[in-house]
């Protein structure tokens, strides 16, 4: 005890936490398997224990950024005063998010969507093992029609519609539903990860935005086509919604970025949050 101020005036708080967890056996088998995922080379298919659920993976790079996203960050924690929220999972993959919204909302509604038919096996085998009847999975794409759409799968976490039949050998067939078939009743999250599909998705449910309370878009473009990205927050600001953005970039010099060209892509994270719902629970911290 005596050493202590002398032992936490040369060492970080953060190392001192650090070295104490290693210290313990799970703490240091779960640092070990995190080395050994981020050994592997991208687009590695496996598996890893993780909540005490043998999760599979398609892509070890995906996974672990996601995971760390998800888990650790929690950019889909939202605020509910409901005991059953309902939530709409647009882009599940592999189920990572269903998991979290399982886990954090035991008495959730959850409805996921993943058209890749790979992905989509993926997908039930780690959701199975949650035993949730409340967990609906179902293997279409989130669209505007009831449809059977072209996909190109990409062996991670970026399958995406095709508007071109020659633009992937790999593409597949897919079915798709209308997103607005779903958006009738209240929507406490609405998270929609669609590769570049919310430009079309977001416009066709206009009119229903107004029942989803809590709403993520992580948003696929390019800096040329802005006019899309403005279209979306200007329907999120007409529908009621106050919103944020975060730029997933870890490049530097942003201005020099932006010289490069108009059609290197961007991509941003949108939370949006229902004004109505600030006026309805004004101690809410939700953004």
């Amino acid at each position: 005890m005596l050493l202590s101020p002398l032992v936490r005036s040369i060492f970080s708080e953060k190392l001192i936490h650090r070295t104490k967890h290693f210290i313990n056996r799970d703490f240091r088998k779960e640092t070990l398997e995190e080395l050994r995922l981020q050994s592997l080379p991208r687009y590695t298919k496996g598996r890893t224990l993780f909540n005490e659920l043998d999760l599979h993976f398609t892509d070890v790079a995906s996974f672990c950024y996601s995971k760390k996203e998800i888990f650790e960050d929690q950019i889909y924690a939202f605020p509910s005063s409901s005991k059953s929220p309902r939530i709409i999972d647009c882009g599940a993959n592999i189920g990572l998010s269903t998991i979290f919204f399982a886990l954090k909302y035991p008495h959730a509604e959850i409805i996921s969507f993943e058209p890749d038919p790979t992905t989509f096996e993926i997908l039930q085998l780690n959701i199975n093992q949650i035993n949730n009847s409340n967990i609906q999975l179902i293997h279409k794409a989130a669209w505007i029609a009831e449809d059977r759409i072209l996909f190109n799968p990409d062996g991670a976490d970026g399958g995406k519609i095709s508007h071109c039949k020659n633009e992937n050998a790999y593409s597949v067939e897919v079915d798709a539903t209308d997103l607005r078939i779903f958006l009738q009743e209240p929507v406490d999250m609405l998270k929609m990860d669609i590769e570049g599909s919310e430009k079309t998705v977001i416009p066709h449910c206009n009119d229903l935005l107004r029942n989803v309370k809590n709403l993520f878009i992580e948003y696929h473009g390019t800096y040329k086509d802005h006019d899309s990205l403005l279209n979306i927050l200007n329907i999120l600001r007409k529908t009621g919604f106050i919103f944020r953005l975060r730029e997933l970039s870890l490049e530097t010099k942003p201005f020099y970025m932006l010289e490069e060209g108009l059609k290197k892509t961007v991509q941003y994270n949108i939370f949006a949050y229902q004004i109505r719902e600030l006026n309805n629970n004004p101690s809410s911290t939700a953004l």
